[in-house]
């Protein structure tokens, strides 16, 4: 009976919860659902760089309208600035909403919706002639911030506003120029830090350049989030070079190469003069090193060449001197001919050449890591410029593309000079390179999934050709030295094995093996392809044997099953995942090979199960493998002593040692135990009084005398 009137109970209680939950809420949630702010969203930008003023801007935004009554008047807006942004800082400042450039901003279009009802959205589309803005803003390379305003009008009367931007990059140049594939080059031994979302996946929705560059959960793996980084770059740009180089940034210094310079601020800028300059010292034959910023009287301090090479640095320094005028010192350069023997760092690192059918095809990540910020004045730079600068030094497509080839090669190397920045260079091939049917198919087939092959890269960079297309050439493989070209196969295949092992190790391996090829070609000369290949083959080695163990000399063995102490050291960036092999010449002991992963840059200690099934000295060898079991680095010999019957004695005795201290306790507490109860029983007796109902009067009664006995005697 009672379990029915709880079962009864209960049911209404519910039914009453039932009936009451919906008008249970409370006024601030109905409130804050009756006021919700509508919101504007930027779902689509095109196009995301403007190359030309004939273009038509189109924007597709979502107005969505989350709160409870309906929206009248429904207008939306598009505004684009005037004034191009170059430094980082401004761009952040402008989505952090601090720019004071809202005066810049150009008034494009407008487009009205009749009304919006409550938790409701719609798609509105406006589009401009980008003729509509200035000449001005039009020739200003950069990004240009674009604003889309959202008004309307509420049930009660009062305005609603909501606004949204992005950033539209400009680069009109050359009206001959057009989109062209991306060359990316990338610092592969940069430790700890990255780029993330550097420009928008699809031009839409979001700004060029995200408030820190990092992802949203830094812990994840170097490579979440490259693949789309590297996406954007190629499918939002049309016509942008993007230098990325936080760690010469912010070492005030201009990156200065290949005929073309980044801006350092506003007040930075190459003039022609300068930009002349610059191409007149490549022109020369020498290239300008990524020198720092130093005292007006330094000059340049230091250049080999030529005196041509000489005389065009100095005319470019005094050239950059002139183009900022409100700073109190100049730059220093140092001139380096690329043909010099030893004008390349040895220990540096060298970095590949790589296209965006490569990005795409192979999902390759070319930045390490994702740990770390990078520096705040990254800069943007126009590849209509740069094209225009190296088509003046080019009469063919294939010197041209010789060109872009060779000055990427020397940027990678200045760059390599500082191995823990961060740096990310963007550069694009000139839009003769691509004039012929035949060349981008050719294009296309230097870059394939086996990368740079030496053949084919002097079939395109053969400067001797006067035909406007490339056609494939037989016999078109330089002639190279012997000596040279074998260690670099030995290398190759030695980086091939740490692809199996380290995580991410083709961020190391294949810059390395694409910078071979491109070593050994015919778009070099002797001196720098032998430079060069020196160069590869020391870095390959280095890089091959990142992973390496160490142990000692000897080691004892006291017991039937032991473990031995190897040491294994990764100097690599990534973790690595190795088996540790011991294999003893002799049959006394035998080994059981131990997998391990050691993080990157560390050292751990692999404990390696050892069984001794005889006394004696045995000699082993200590390698390290692939999972596959190709050995990865050079081996190490250790001497095992063993001594099998060295732990029996030791036990023995060690029993024998212990027994004897348990019969000595035993023994002594036994004694000790019976003190104990003597000193009780003679506590107990002392303390015995007799029975009766009075007080017992102390006896004070001397005992008789000898005298006084014999007294009584004689009585």
């Amino acid at each position: 009976m009672r379990a029915r009137l709880a079962t009864a109970v209960l049911a209404v209680l519910l039914a009453v919860a039932a009936l009451v939950g919906p008008a249970s809420r409370t006024p601030a949630a109905a409130a804050t659902e009756d006021t919700a702010d509508p919101d504007v969203t930027i779902t689509e930008l095109t196009p995301a760089t403007a190359t030309s003023s004939s273009q038509t801007l189109s924007v597709r935004v979502t107005v969505t309208n989350p709160g409870a009554h309906e929206l009248h008047d429904v207008s939306v807006s598009l505004d684009v600035s005037t004034l191009a942004m170059y430094q980082r800082d401004d761009i952040i400042a402008w989505q952090d909403g601090h720019s004071r450039r809202e005066s810049s901003l150009w008034h494009l279009g407008r487009v009205g919706v009749t009304s919006l009802k409550a938790h409701a959205n719609t798609e509105v589309t406006i589009t401009a002639p980008l003729s509509a803005l200035p000449a001005a803003a039009l020739t200003r390379f950069g990004a240009h911030p674009l604003r889309v305003t959202m008004q309307a009008v509420g049930d009660d009367g009062e305005a609603v506003t909501a606004t949204t931007q992005t950033f539209l990059l400009i680069d009109t140049g050359s009206s001959a120029y057009q989109r062209t594939p991306v060359f990316i080059v990338a610092d592969a031994t940069a430790t700890a830090q990255t780029l993330t979302r550097f420009t928008t996946a699809h031009g839409a929705g979001e700004g060029i350049l995200t408030e820190d560059f990092l992802p949203v959960h830094p812990e994840r793996s170097p490579a979440d989030g490259v693949d789309e980084v590297l996406s954007g770059l190629t499918q939002a740009r049309d016509g942008m070079a993007y230098i990325v180089d936080p760690a010469l940034i912010s070492q005030t210094s201009p990156l200065v190469t290949g005929s073309f310079a980044v801006r350092r601020s506003a007040d930075l800028a190459l003039d022609p003069q300068a930009q002349d300059a610059l191409a007149a010292a490549n022109a020369a034959g020498a290239t300008v090193s990524l020198g720092q910023w130093g005292a007006p009287d330094r000059g340049v301090t230091a250049a080999s060449g030529g005196e041509d090479a000489l005389t065009a640095a100095r005319t470019l320094t005094q050239a950059m001197r002139d183009a900022t005028p409100s700073m109190a010192w100049g730059p220093s350069f140092d001139i380096a001919s690329s043909a010099t023997p030893g004008a390349l760092d040895p220990d540096s690192s060298v970095l590949p050449i790589v296209p965006d059918s490569a990005v795409i095809s192979q999902r390759h990540t070319y930045i390490p890591d994702a740990r770390s910020r990078v520096g705040n004045r990254d800069v943007l730079v126009s590849d209509s410029a740069l094209s225009a600068a190296l088509a003046r030094e080019a009469s063919t497509p294939a010197d041209e593309l010789r060109s872009r080839q060779y000055v990427a090669a020397l940027l990678a190397q200045h760059n390599a000079e500082l191995p823990n920045a961060p740096r990310l260079v963007v550069v694009t091939l000139p839009a003769r390179a691509l004039a012929s049917a035949s060349t981008p198919q050719r294009i296309d087939a230097l870059f394939d999934t086996a990368w740079v092959r030496p053949a084919t890269i002097g079939e395109v960079t053969d400067a001797s050709t006067a035909r406007e297309q490339v056609e494939a050439r037989e016999d078109a493989a330089p002639q190279r030295n012997a000596s040279l070209s074998s260690a670099l196969t030995e290398a190759s295949r030695a980086l091939g094995r740490v692809d199996e092992v380290a995580e991410h190790a083709s961020l190391i391996t294949r810059p390395l093996l694409s910078q071979r090829a491109f070593a050994l070609s015919r778009s070099l000369s002797t001196a720098q392809r032998d430079t060069l290949a020196e160069r590869l083959t020391a870095q390959s080695l280095r890089v091959s044997t990142g992973v390496r163990t160490k142990t000692a000399p000897s080691v004892n063995i006291i017991s039937r099953t032991a473990d031995i102490p190897v040491q294994v050291t990764n100097d690599l960036p990534y973790p690595a995942t190795v088996v540790v092999d011991v294999q003893a010449a002799s049959s006394i002991v035998t080994t059981t090979a131990t997998r391990t992963r050691i993080a990157g840059r560390s050292s751990v200690t692999v404990q390696v199960p050892v069984e001794v099934r005889a006394n004696g000295d045995a000699r082993a060898v200590v390698a390290l493998r692939s999972p596959s079991g190709e050995s990865i680095s050079s081996t190490e010999v250790v001497v095992l002593r063993a001594h099998r019957g060295l732990e029996d004695r030791f036990l023995l005795v060690g029993a024998a040692v212990v027994v004897v201290l348990l019969v000595a306790g035993v023994i002594r507490s036994i004694s000790r135990g019976r003190r104990m109860d003597s000193t009780s029983d003679a506590a107990r007796e002392g303390s015995t009084r007799p029975e009766g109902s009075g007080t017992i009067a102390p006896d004070t009664t001397d005992d008789p005398s000898p005298e006084d006995e014999e007294a009584r005697h004689d009585s």
